[in-house]
Formats: structure tokens, C-alpha cells, sequence
């Protein structure tokens, strides 16, 4: 049985770079998935983010629907090792796929439509001059450890976005003046001047414990529907079903690895062979290989984009720091 996985892949950027589509150095923006575990028969459940590919198409062997029967580990091929699984300063799409398993954020896109949709926030409103965003939180839900999510931690974990370490939000939260707690489960965000994007970034910004004493990029600690287990250099990364998780029902699979393999020829045997489930990213010249081999190129719906991806620029270093250059490349924007 086929396991299908609702990833993740997303284009990533850090303090002066942007992103761009993963099309770049000979790979396509697809997803190989060969035969998965054969207890395994159901959806992982995951977070997509700002900056992911949503439309990111899937390569599956045809196989019958999903029965509902849960369990089994997904094994997927990535082309390297995460360089960090800190939310807040991650650099690649390697290290999104695995962060966006085990933390989730404020808002997020529903993969079927791409409109935005609450997450850990059950609702939201603008005030009516558009500086004040408020946000209801989902109650019960807990970190990994088990320590209760709640309004200081949005209000910490945006204070970690805003650091000037942490390039990829940083200058999109530039205009938030203040987050604040109102009570347990309600927070606002105070802005200079409106944000018409705002909920987009904060589908990039992920939600973590308030707490200073743990370091995120050695043992996370979100709220997803996965928890870390292992990390293994140039070998494999391990995460494992949430037993707490916030969802009833969710996630079907009982953990993803995956595994740190550079190369796409290896990678694509691999799939065809049955010993890795997914790939991350199929190489262009693979494509063919991987139908011809069983495996069906699955895209996004009719009439919908290949992805969902977002140009990051630093206005604190030439030539971004020119406004007309911002807006003369807003312009050339063919929208």
C-alpha cells in the first residue's frame, strides 16, 4: 500500500537571499513516492508553510484508496542532512520538511484551496483601522514535553522571529511594534502601519514554548503532530507519532525517517526498489525513470499554481535598502 505524505517541501532563504521555485540546478519541484511499509496505508498528517510548495506535484505507484488502517513509518530520501531544526533559524528546504512535521504556526494554507486557515488560532479579526490583529488560540493543546501552548508562548516565539538572527522573518515582522498577551488564550498584534500580508508571514512563523532553557535546534519542541527522536549526521533523521497530539485521530503514520542521500540517481533506484517511500525532490532527469517504473506524477489541481512562494529580500543591505528599487521590482511583478 502507497503511504501519501501532505509535505512541506519549501523554498527557504536566509538573511540576504531570496527564494525561489525549486527548479533551480536541475530539479524539478516534484515528490517521488514508491511503495511505502506495507502497514502503512494512511495520510501523514503535516503542516504546509509560507514559502512551501503546496502545488509541489507527487510521483505514486497506483495503488487502491487508503483503508484507515494507521501505522508504519514513512522513509524519505532528502539530498542532505538539515543544517539546523531550529524554527527560527533554519536555512534549507531539507531542514522545513522535518521542522514543519513537529511545529506548527498561528495560521496556515489549506493545501486544497490555498486560502488561509487557522491552526493553532481558532479565529481571528482586525480592528477596523487595521493595526490591531487578534487572535483566538486553540485550547488544550500541549508542547511535546507536555507544558501547556498559550498566549505568551505566540508572544515569545514572535520576540524569536523578530530577532535579527532569525533572517527569514525578521524584516516581514519589521512592522509589528508589539505582541501581547490578553489573556491565556487570546494575543494581539500591534502594527505601525497596516499589513495586508501579515497572516502570510505568520505562516512562517512557528509557534514554540516560552521557555529559554532548551535549545530548539538540539531538542525541539512544538506542538505538531510529530516529535523528534534521533538525528543521525549523513545518515537519517527520525521523528515519531505525537501520542498527544491536539487532533483527534491524527497523525495515521506512526513516524517518518529520513534519510540523507546526495544522490538523485541513488535516490530514484531506491524508490523504484521500494527501500525509500518519498522522495523530497525528484530529479529532472529521473522523471521519466521513476514513470516508467510504476510511479504516477500526481500535480496539483486544474487551474491552480505548481506553488506558493515568496521572494524574502534584506532592506537592511543594498539594493533592497532603496525603496524605489523595492517598488520598481513590485512593479515588474506580472500579477
Amino acid at each position: 500500500m502507497v503511504a501519501v505524505l501532505a509535505v512541506l517541501a519549501g523554498a527557504c532563504s536566509s538573511d540576504n537571499s531570496t527564494t525561489a521555485p525549486a527548479t533551480t540546478d536541475g530539479v524539478a519541484p516534484t515528490t517521488a513516492v514508491g511503495g511505502a511499509a506495507t502497514t502503512t496505508s494512511a495520510v501523514a498528517s503535516t503542516t504546509a508553510a509560507s514559502g512551501s510548495a503546496p502545488g509541489t506535484a507527487a510521483a505514486t505507484r497506483t495503488a487502491p484508496a487508503p483503508s484507515g488502517d494507521s501505522g508504519g513509518t514513512l522513509v524519505v530520501a532528502q539530498s542532505a542532512d538539515p543544517t539546523s531544526l531550529d524554527p527560527y533559524r533554519y536555512g534549507s528546504t531539507n531542514d522545513r520538511n522535518i521542522i514543519a512535521n513537529m511545529y506548527e504556526t498561528l495560521v496556515t494554507f489549506d493545501l486544497t484551496t490555498y486560502k488561509i486557515v487557522g491552526s493553532l488560532a481558532d479565529s481571528w479579526s482586525v480592528s477596523t483601522d487595521g493595526l490591531t490583529h487578534t487572535f483566538k488560540l486553540h485550547p488544550g493543546v500541549t508542547f511535546h514535553d507536555g507544558s501547556p501552548f498559550g498566549a505568551a508562548d505566540v508572544v515569545k516565539s514572535m520576540e524569536r522571529a523578530k530577532d535579527p538572527a532569525s533572517g527569514r522573518t525578521t524584516s516581514l515582522l519589521a512592522g509589528v511594534t508589539a505582541t501581547t498577551a490578553v489573556d491565556d488564550l487570546t494575543v494581539e498584534i500591534h502594527l505601525a502601519t497596516p499589513d495586508r500580508v501579515l497572516l502570510s508571514t505568520l505562516v512562517d512563523v512557528y509557534i514554540s514554548p516560552r521557555s529559554d532553557s532548551v535549545n530548539l535546534g538540539i531538542q525541539p519542541n512544538g506542538t505538531g503532530p510529530f516529535t523528534f527522536k534521533s538525528a543521525a549526521a549523513n545518515q537519517q533523521v527520525e521523528i515519531v507519532k505525537n501520542p498527544k497530539y491536539w487532533r483527534a485521530g491524527l497523525p495515521f503514520l506512526d513516524g517518518v525517517t529520513y534519510r540523507t542521500i546526495p544522490d538523485g540517481t541513488v535516490q530514484s533506484l531506491l524508490a523504484r526498489n521500494g527501500e525509500v517511500d518519498m522522495l523530497a525532490t525528484t530529479p529532472l532527469g529521473e522523471i521519466g525513470t521513476l514513470q516508467a517504473a510504476g510511479l504516477q506524477i500526481i500535480g496539483p489541481a486544474k487551474g491552480f499554481n505548481s506553488g506558493l512562494y515568496n521572494m524574502h529580500t534584506n532592506t537592511r543591505k543594498d539594493p533592497w535598502s532603496n525603496k524605489l528599487v523595492r517598488q520598481a521590482a513590485s512593479f515588474a511583478l506580472n500579477r
